[in-house]
């Protein structure tokens, strides 16, 4: 399976790295589990909510297995996120 986490600017860490960690984990014991930070259309690097630069491995797929869709600025109310 590919797991594709969307990046976008003012997403939260934590609702990528999270996950991601825990699927990266299991595919190194063993799980049929692929991962990627992805964008739609563009490979550039964006900045997450609290200010570090997430690059993307790939662009989004046209039908991925697992979308993550994490969340980002709601509870600062801020205009991206």
């Amino acid at each position: 399976m590919r797991a594709e986490f969307l990046l976008y600017a003012g997403v939260d860490e934590l609702d990528v790295l999270g996950p991601y960690e825990t699927l990266s984990v299991a595919a190194r014991l063993g799980a049929e589990v692929e991962v990627a930070l992805v964008r739609p259309e563009s490979m550039d690097a964006v900045t997450a909510s609290h200010g570090v630069l997430l690059t993307p491995h790939a662009l989004l797929s046209a039908a991925p297995e697992l979308l993550v869709v994490p969340g980002g600025g709601w509870a600062a109310r801020t205009r991206v996120g």
